[in-house]
């Protein structure tokens, strides 16, 4: 009795090392794929899909193969999981055609998965015991640790393949600890086929999987609404997630036979329906958590939501399945385990192709709560009592108030236009006047707006004028095509490559900002690629003269890859000779440490990079990092004056040199030693996440960005021609008055009065040039 509660013991260990290498592996297969195959949203799919099949196909063959040494068994398997998952960690980085990725996602997932979904069951068999909830919420505890260690410390520290390399190293330590249990017990044990399970249970194990994994992805949705949209939020609410499922597992192992089915299923359509109406109630009108707030905080309130808003809806939903563990036979867990799994795979995917994007945050969860109704149906001698009309009429009063919560927090000057759920998210149009709209992504970050259009055209024009003879142009981001717009305007080009993530982006921007896009839309040169930029640049060979990065969140899941070396080197391998490659930066969203590190990383593929300025703005200023031949001043003259005779063009610093001139700083100065941004460390994303709470470093903005600016400044005033020398000081002495004029310093009126004689004569005489967004004084949005 003793060697069996000791064995039980051990038993308890390996099946939490085993839950939390297996939630560490998911996340570092979704990372390491999104790496391989880009950020859309089908390869988030298609990750979860294969690795839920494979957990299904595993269970599967475990219930139809009994091993007369389990323990034995349970060793190979987690010794399978370690093998396979690093075919995932070697996977090279390329660019596959599209009828490959998703085959490649299968063969590499799924194999692991697979030999996972063998594990508990086995499990189950070795130990001999009817205590399977107790062991599965303790499996499910440890994938709480294991998503807590890996996004907490084990990426951040160790990168992708370190961090993987861990995950396989506790599997082989849980093969070690199983291989050690079967030589304790000896004999091998007699096998008897397992129970037939009934076909009401696997109905009711793949309905919980479904649902359960169907309100996670809604909840997701609904918690980026409120939260920083970063991996440690996303990993937030998975942890909760999990956590719930472990507290329901161990309530049913408590609870011994005081629970029914009949009374899960009605007490979860009922908190479904509620849910969005709790949700609103802790955070009225949909408003964000402050990003002021401090780290623990922070944490504080989105758990304090979590607990409210989500916890008690996956709780109650999360005892369903291990009730019906406890109806069977351990030895049949296995066929509980494969249709749960086959559930979970389809819930994810439907609720992200079909159920969310038509029905949207709130009312999905309606749809859940008729899931939960009508998986009553598949227990015998259900009858109608109080908790079904009180499901009933919660369910009617949701259909009545559902639809008329907002999706998005819209200040009362504005009017919502338009809002639409997606795979990657909330995408909504606002507006405040016929002239004034702007796109708002997970109603935390404006991708644009109309009355930034010129300085969005800015952003394709200074490089296409520093290049001096574009032909084939590739824009990385579309958000409301004001840039793309700028790029169309310039002579001589012949194809623009608009490579842009969101699908519902690209039809916002065609369908409300047309008139301020230049109805780039319908410009035959012009082609719309609906996909990540990195991939499609990774498949480009020497196509670009010049392609232009738009402005990315650091901190946004996978954004941060747009700035790392393997990007940089695939666009330098798109570039024809002579190409030129501007990634701009919001340096109103960069510490210096991170402007460094990007800075850094770029150098290391463009040795010659220089820096140009978007604009003078002293709060919210764009730095563009400019890769390619050093500017050919006489090129950029000829430029512009093909920009003033042959284009629509109105912004005077990019019809004349002298304006050019204006917005280049210099060559890129030396830089501290420091790391370097790459899709295995995910240093900038993990650095940026962390700071965004509370801002323990400000943004590398104001005086402290003017004075690197200024010294840069003055190392390139030897290089240029002498009669552009004063041009390039009137840049920096815009910057000057705009810091001035912020702070209302003492020398204001001089430097103000100094405006004719600083600005070249050549942009005040021009009298087509528009003065109305000349981008000193406020930014427009």
């Amino acid at each position: 009795m003793g060697f069996l509660s000791n064995r039980a013991r051990v038993a308890a260990v390996l099946a939490f090392g085993s839950g939390a290498a297996a939630l560490a592996h998911q996340l570092i297969w979704t990372r390491r794929m999104v790496d391989v195959l880009g950020a859309n949203a089908d390869t988030f799919a298609n990750v979860i899909g294969a690795f839920f099949l494979g957990l299904a196909l595993g269970a599967w063959a475990a219930a139809r193969w009994q091993p007369a040494r389990a323990w034995r068994a349970v060793a190979l398997a987690e010794l399978a999981v370690g093998v396979l998952a690093a075919g995932v960690l070697l996977s090279a980085h390329g660019a596959p055609s599209c009828s490959l990725k998703f085959l490649l996602q299968v063969g590499l997932i799924s194999p692991p998965a697979f030999a996972m979904g063998l594990v508990l069951p086995w499990l189950f068999a070795a130990l001999r015991t009817p205590n399977t909830v107790g062991l599965y919420a303790i499996n499910t505890l440890g994938g709480v640790t294991g998503v807590v260690v890996t996004l907490l410390w084990a990426l951040p520290a160790w990168g992708t393949v370190g961090a993987g390399a861990a995950a396989i190293g506790l599997n082989l330590l849980v093969a070690a600890g199983a291989w050690l249990l079967q030589d304790q017990a000896n004999a091998p044990v007699a096998v008897r086929a397992p129970a037939p399970v009934d076909s009401r249970l696997r109905w009711q194990a793949f309905g919980s999987g479904f649902l359960v994994l169907g309100i996670e992805v809604v909840m997701q949705r609904q918690f980026l609404q409120i939260s920083i949209n970063s991996l440690f939020s996303s990993g937030a609410v998975l942890a909760l997630v999990l956590l719930s499922l472990a507290g329901a597992a161990w309530l049913v192992s408590a609870a011994r036979d005081r629970l029914s089915v009949r009374g899960v299923l009605l007490a979860a359509a009922f908190l479904c329906a509620w849910q969005p109406c709790v949700l609103l109630w802790l955070r009225p009108g949909l408003t964000i958590l402050p990003y002021e707030l401090t780290p623990l905080p922070y944490v504080g309130q989105l758990a304090g939501i979590g607990l409210l808003a989500l916890c008690p809806v996956l709780l109650v939903s999360g005892l369903l399945f291990p009730l019906l563990l406890k109806a069977v036979d351990p030895r049949s867990v296995g066929v509980l385990l494969a249709w749960n799994g086959l559930g979970g795979w389809l819930g994810a995917h439907c609720t992200e192709a079909w159920i969310s994007p038509q029905f949207g945050i709130w009312t999905s969860l309606l749809v859940f709560a008729c899931g939960y109704v009508l998986l009553l149906w598949t227990v015998p001698n259900v009858r109608v009592g109080f908790g079904l009309v009180a499901v009933a009429v919660s369910l009617a009063l949701g259909a009545f108030i559902t639809p008329r919560l907002p999706q998005v927090s819209v200040p009362r000057s504005e009017r919502l236009a338009s809002v639409a759920v997606g795979r990657e998210g909330v995408v909504a149009t606002v507006t405040a006047a016929p002239d004034d709209w702007r796109m708002l992504f997970n109603n935390s970050y404006t991708l644009g707006g109309s009355r930034a259009q010129g300085n969005q055209e800015r952003q394709a024009l200074l490089p296409l004028v520093l290049h001096g003879q574009p032909r084939r142009v590739a824009c990385l981001g579309v958000a409301t095509g004001s840039t793309v717009g700028g790029a169309t305007v310039f002579p001589g080009i012949e194809q623009i490559d608009a490579i842009e993530l969101s699908p519902l982006v690209l039809c916002d921007a065609e369908r409300f900002f047309a008139p301020f896009n230049r109805d780039v839309f319908r410009d035959q040169r012009v082609r719309f690629i609906q996909e990540d930029a990195r991939w499609v640049i990774a498949a480009q060979a020497a196509a670009y003269d010049v392609v232009v990065g738009d402005l990315f969140l650091p901190w946004r899941t996978g954004e941060g890859r747009l700035f790392t070396r393997e990007h940089f080197q695939a666009v330098q391998r798109s570039l024809r000779p002579g190409g030129l490659y501007c990634q701009w930066l919001p340096m109103f969203q960069l510490t210096r440490p991170q402007f460094e590190a990007i800075a850094r990383t770029f150098r290391h593929v463009f040795p010659e990079a220089y820096l140009i300025r978007g604009d003078f703005y002293a709060d919210l200023p764009i730095l563009g990092l400019v890769g390619g031949p050093a500017p050919d001043w006489a090129a950029t003259t000829a430029a512009c004056a093909r920009i003033r005779a042959q284009s629509s063009v109105t912004d005077p610093l990019v019809r004349h040199v002298e304006g050019v001139a204006m917005t280049y700083i210099g060559q890129l100065p030396a830089l501290p030693a420091g790391p370097v941004n790459t899709l295995n460390n995910g240093w900038l994303e993990w650095n940026a996440g962390h700071n965004i709470l509370g801002m323990a470093q400000p943004w590398f903005i104001g005086t402290a960005l003017a004075q690197f600016i200024q010294e840069t400044h003055r190392a390139a005033q030897r290089t240029m021609p002498a009669e552009l020398v004063a041009a390039h000081d009137a840049g920096q002495y815009c910057l000057t008055l705009s810091i001035a004029s912020r702070v209302n310093a003492p020398g204001l009126p001089e430097l103000t009065a100094q405006w004719s004689s600083r600005l070249p004569a050549a942009l005040q005489r021009d009298p087509v040039a528009d003065w109305t967004c000349w981008p000193v004084t406020a930014k427009h949005r």
